[in-house]
């Protein structure tokens, strides 16, 4: 998405207008290593995601990696995607740079670790593992204005078998419960929202039918939103971004506590 908003953003006519996606692998020796010192010498799967758009500067390039950082428009990008994809590369041993240059476009390359062959991964009683028993066939509304991270939540949500009621912001949510028919176990809401945010959003339909249990996602720190006075302390909060498996882990332990 970032490669095509990049080759719409190019403001002179070009006839190249090309994403090319290609895996390879890769050897990492000294010399690359010295070229790119946070790497270390191995085995690496070469993932690179490479356009034609319109490019960045230095400045640019060492930005954009940092949490909510955006060159888009409001409400057009919330400044997360590239930072999550950095979090989850650094988390399993992997790097990520950028070869890009104003007007010649951009290559984003992923090196992620080769698992030797006699390396053996066993998912038996793993925890946090998403099996039946964790699945159910309760009704969730999940409230996201992230279209992104909405269409996310509420296929992963589905994909388990839930029942899911998507809403793009606090005003949808009310609409699409207001006939009192529509009542959902558990109302996941991001916090910070344009409009009515998600504490507002959970007094309004308090009032309106009985919903007892809420989870607050946010991108911020829930340490931040405790100081601002955004939430309280004993909520239920998941930061984003986070994996389908510790969603769902959390959504069964809201709904399983009886609180």
């Amino acid at each position: 998405m970032n490669a095509r908003d990049a080759i719409n953003a190019k403001k002179k006519a070009f006839k190249k207008r090309q994403i090319n996606l290609t895996t390879s692998l890769k050897s990492i020796a000294d010399d690359f290593v010295r070229r790119h010192p946070e790497t270390c010498p191995g085995e690496y799967v070469l993932i690179s995601v490479e356009d034609s758009g319109a490019g960045m500067d230095e400045a640019l390039k060492n930005r954009i990696f940092e949490p909510f950082f955006t060159t888009k428009a409001v409400d057009k990008g919330t400044g997360l995607g590239l930072s999550t994809v950095y979090g989850i590369v650094k988390q399993n041993g992997g790097y990520l740079y950028v070869e890009s240059e104003p007007g010649k476009g951009s290559c984003f390359n992923i090196l992620w670790p080769l698992a030797g062959e006699d390396e053996q991964v066993s998912t038996e009683n793993e925890p946090g593992q998403i099996s039946h028993k964790f699945t159910g066939g309760e009704t969730i509304l999940i409230v996201e204005d992230d279209e992104n991270v909405r269409a996310f939540a509420c296929e992963a949500l589905k994909e388990m078998d839930y029942k899911v009621i998507c809403a793009a912001n606090g005003m949808e949510a009310l609409k699409k419960t207001s006939s009192g028919i529509v009542k959902p176990d558990l109302m996941i809401t991001d916090i910070v929202m344009p409009g009515m945010d998600g504490k507002e959003l959970m007094n309004k339909m308090s009032d309106r039918i009985d919903l007892k249990k809420v989870l607050f996602v946010s991108g911020y720190p829930f340490d931040t939103l405790i100081k601002e006075g955004s939430l309280e302390e004993g909520i239920h909060f998941l930061q984003k971004p986070y994996s389908v498996r510790s969603l769902n882990a959390k959504i069964r332990s809201i709904l399983d506590s009886g609180k």
